[in-house]
């Protein structure tokens, strides 16, 4: 029995470490003005509105994206519609969002990958504060350039275009 009680609390220890801080900036949904593809955020329209605890991020140009509110307390999966990879050419868990996504993400026609099974880990390549022409929230609330730890960032300063990617 003792053995048993072990196994489980390894299973369990495991499957809580799988899931991680979903941090405040955490991209979810992508939308241009004129498209009529947009990817939902959990089934929100990112030029019209968010989910709860998601915050709307208009550009200037009218097209948008959500992003996480607040900095989750206790491990989180990101909801349907997060985005990883593509933004930057960066891939989605290993794999080129212009040829394919890993499973449990779907592949758009803008080269982006989106999360479809939000019960799954988010994976390396997910997008935390996205700032364009100075406009937009870091991630965690940090200094633009700064990043969590175990996330990266890139910066392409002719566009003033800075975001954390994680590893």
């Amino acid at each position: 029995m003792k053995f048993f009680t072990i196994q489980l609390l390894f299973v369990l220890a495991n499957a809580y470490l799988s899931m991680a801080i979903i941090y405040r900036g955490t991209l979810c949904g992508w939308a241009e003005v004129s498209t009529t593809e947009p990817i939902l955020c959990n089934g929100s329209d990112p030029r019209h509105s968010c989910p709860a605890n998601y915050t709307r991020q208009l550009f200037r140009d009218g097209g948008a994206y959500c992003y996480k509110s607040n900095t989750t307390t206790e491990a989180s999966y990101g909801l349907k519609g997060t985005i990883c990879g593509g933004l930057a050419r960066d891939p989605c868990g290993g794999e080129s969002p212009a040829e394919r996504c890993p499973t449990g993400y779907t592949q758009d026609f803008r080269h982006m990958c989106y999360k479809n099974d939000p019960k799954i880990e988010d994976l390396s390549g997910t997008y935390c504060g996205v700032i364009s022409d100075g406009v937009g929230t870091t991630c965690d609330g940090l200094p633009v350039g700064q990043c969590p730890r175990a996330y990266r960032g890139i910066n392409y300063e002719p566009e003033r275009w800075h975001a954390c990617i994680k590893e």
